[in-house]
């Protein structure tokens, strides 16, 4: 398919959860990593997750899963 008709849905951050879950992967633990940002945006980290956002909106999601 041409670029012009192609399309790609975003899903949530949560059904990749379960994926992981589903498949028999495990959250990577990396707490202790600090990551720089600038004042105006933020990030969490938790159970093999990193989001990083802007005004309390997740804009991205990092996961480290492991078998």
């Amino acid at each position: 398919v041409s670029d012009y008709l192609r399309t790609e849905p975003h899903e949530s951050s949560g059904s990749w959860l379960m994926r992981f879950a589903r498949s028999g992967f495990k959250p990577y633990s990396y707490e202790d990593i600090k990551i720089d940002m600038p004042d105006y945006c933020e990030y969490q980290i938790k159970n093999g997750v990193v989001e990083l956002g802007f005004q309390s909106t997740t804009l991205i999601s990092v996961f480290a899963y492991q078998t």
